[in-house]
């Protein structure tokens, strides 16, 4: 068996025949166009195209969790906390201790001496403890739901609301999924990145939802589009 190095991760790629290639760190799956004519190119997403729809969804994440709803639609279920960036809940949480607990301080002692220039120092205070403990439970109890057959599409982020993430369109108006690779943050002057599952509606451009690594997004995309009989067609800004 020879190895090769990830271009996903940098990990050991066992290549077990002459065509299918696994990442061992990763679990990233790699196929070779032609070993013959062109043995350094991997197509990575060619390699999930004729899974069947059980083999699609064993690929995904364990705390993906599915449902089938009626005429062949699918519901998604996955926890905030999964698909953020996990260092942003500890800071948040510190930020709504300082900020809401001495705000809440000042503003209370403020208002017992009728302090009222220090009543309104002490609101912005407030304000960011308030709003870094809502994005602190709203990573901590949220869940993004997805549901979609041949009629609709709905994403929805709940409990807490968040209404500008919530969208629902009709099935008509999807004319292609995609994954997008961007940068989320750096870490010792290296980019980190995030991947995303897009959707073009209407000329509008939708994140779906984001992963580490790209393979639950590339077989959330070939799902989906099966489901809504889109056929796969290269977008500008796709990672595959």
């Amino acid at each position: 068996m020879k190895t090769l190095a990830c271009p996903n991760c940098g990990g050991i790629l066992s290549v077990d025949s002459e065509r299918t290639f696994t990442c061992d760190f990763c679990d990233s799956i790699f196929q070779n166009e032609s070993p013959k004519t062109a043995p350094g190119k991997l197509y990575m997403k060619d390699s999930l195209k004729d899974l069947t729809y059980k083999e699609l969804i064993a690929k995904l994440p364990s705390y993906y969790k599915f449902k089938t709803l009626p005429q062949g639609g699918l519901s998604l279920t996955v926890p905030m906390l999964r698909t953020v960036n996990l260092i942003l809940v500890p800071f948040s949480l510190v930020f709504a201790l300082a900020f809401g607990g001495g705000g809440t301080v000042v503003f209370l002692q403020m208002l017992k001496e009728l302090e009222f220039e220090g009543v309104l120092f002490s609101i912005p205070f407030l304000m960011v403890g308030v709003a870094a403990a809502y994005a602190f439970f709203y990573m901590l109890l949220n869940r993004t739901e997805i549901k979609l057959d041949r009629e609709f599409f709905c994403k929805a982020v709940k409990p807490l609301p968040v209404p500008f993430l919530n969208k629902e369109v009709s099935a008509t108006d999807i004319s292609q999924f995609y994954c997008k690779k961007a940068v989320a943050y750096t870490q010792n002057d290296q980019a980190v990145y995030k991947y995303y599952l897009c959707m073009d509606c209407r000329s509008e451009t939708i994140s779906v939802i984001s992963e580490t690594g790209p393979n639950a997004i590339w077989a959330l995309e070939i799902l989906f589009e099966r489901i809504l009989g889109i056929n796969d067609q290269a977008v500008d800004e796709e990672y595959n």
